[in-house]
């Protein structure tokens, strides 16, 4: 026989059931989603009150996933364009990394120092000093020396970056050192007025800053200062690209002082034909007897006239030199050069390939030492500046990265106030 439940037992169970309906009612069992009118079988059951709160909080819901979706269209894009555009590469070197940010800077900076001096030489022109067709000629030729240089700016403009890196690493190894003075003398070239272009003149590759015939009223460092203000370039680029023009300008009056200015020369004399065969047989025909000076006249074109070869003193075609005077090495194409320098006096070479045709060469004479003429000297030092440039781009490991794309987005983020100084050619001008 069990024993009656006392009255406080009673109590204490009727309220733990009315606890568990409380809950029950609180949270539902779950009925599934697919189950259409069971789920709004229950919506109306639900107080008014309440069925109004779970809507306000789906709209919510709703709303900040719309809002973080459309937040996310637009974040990706200016992500883009502000941060992941301008950490990507235009270039490697070596492992390097050249920044498209960074490019865009160096890429205005090369345009702002084009557009500068293609005003400079514009005023020349209508300032009226410059009053002969010399002059004016040589004005003109420098406006569109530079009009390709602006042309070309683009890609200058790595090649910049990318000598930055180069350039500093073969310093180290030759220990190769700048001073501040080399350093200020590149910065004081970038401010000073281009010289007035003259006829002729110095065809070395290492060009020389203009001196302004004024003392500038301000110190360089507040000149500077101020440019880098106006253009809104970082001062460490600038530095930069300072100095590895100063390092430059060492490594090329290196190579250009590295040509000697007495060499061997050899004298020759030539005749160019269109064939191989028809060489063969200039030749077969000299071997037997026949002169050297009908044959060179024959070869020539209708028209052509040969420079003075054994008595013949017709005027040389422009085009055409059938006598090279004496030459010394690095001058000719190396086949041609490998010929001319291994043949004895008098001798005749087999027909050689060249652009121009095959070409058979007569050795009139020798000389171990002899001055190098002024024009010869400027072509050696050319292709001495150029022989040091070809051999920089093989010291290292280059990758280039450079889109169009990368382009345009320089385009927009370079430096400011660089389109006040798009170029006004007069029309005088000869900016084709």
């Amino acid at each position: 026989m069990s024993r009656p439940r006392s009255r406080s037992r009673r109590k204490r169970e009727a309220r733990q059931a009315a606890r568990a309906a409380r809950r029950r009612l609180a949270t539902p069992e779950p009925v599934a989603w697919l189950d259409i009118p069971v789920v709004l079988r229950d919506w109306r059951e639900q107080p008014a009150a309440r069925r109004q709160s779970a809507l306000a909080r789906l709209l919510g819901i709703i709303a900040a996933i719309v809002a973080a979706g459309v937040g996310i269209l637009l974040l990706v894009p200016l992500l883009n364009e502000l941060f992941f555009m301008a950490r990507s590469p235009v270039a490697t070197v070596d492992g390097v990394v050249i920044e498209t940010g960074r490019y865009a800077q160096a890429r205005d900076f090369r345009r702002y120092e084009v557009l500068r001096e293609i005003n400079q030489l514009a005023e020349y022109r209508r300032d009226g000093t410059s009053t002969t067709a010399a002059e004016l000629q040589a004005i003109d030729g420098q406006i569109n020396e530079k009009r390709l240089s602006l042309a070309s700016a683009d890609f200058q403009a790595v090649e910049d970056l990318i000598n930055v890196t180069l350039l500093g690493k073969k310093a180290m190894r030759e220990g190769v050192v700048v001073t501040i003075d080399d350093i200020r003398a590149e910065q004081e070239a970038v401010l000073a007025p281009l010289a007035r272009p003259t006829p002729g003149g110095n065809g070395s590759d290492i060009s020389q800053p203009a001196a302004s015939s004024e003392s500038p009223a301000e110190p360089l460092e507040q000149r500077v200062t101020a440019l880098l203000d106006d253009l809104g370039m970082p001062r460490d680029l600038f530095d930069d690209l300072m100095t590895m023009r100063a390092i430059e300008r060492v490594f090329l009056k290196r190579a250009e002082d590295s040509v000697a200015t007495v060499q061997p020369h050899v004298h020759l004399r030539r005749i160019v034909l269109k064939d191989e065969e028809e060489a063969a047989t200039y030749l077969k025909r000299y071997n037997a007897g026949e002169s050297w000076s009908a044959l060179t006249l024959e070869s020539l074109e209708p028209g052509e006239e040969s420079a003075s070869s054994e008595g013949v003193e017709e005027k040389p075609a422009p085009a055409y030199e059938a006598d090279l005077d004496f030459v010394p090495r690095g001058i000719l194409e190396p086949s041609l050069e490998a010929a001319a320098f291994s043949l004895e006096v008098g001798s005749v070479s087999e027909p050689v390939p060249t652009a121009e045709g095959f070409v058979i060469l007569l050795v009139a004479a020798t000389v171990n030492l002899r001055a190098v003429s002024d024009e010869n000297l400027d072509q050696l030092r050319r292709r001495a500046v150029l022989d040091f440039r070809q051999e920089l781009r093989e010291s290292g490991n280059i990758e280039y990265q450079l889109d169009s794309d990368k382009v345009e987005w320089a385009s927009r983020h370079g430096l400011r106030n660089i389109g006040e100084l798009d170029a006004d050619i007069p029309a005088g001008g000869m900016a084709r």
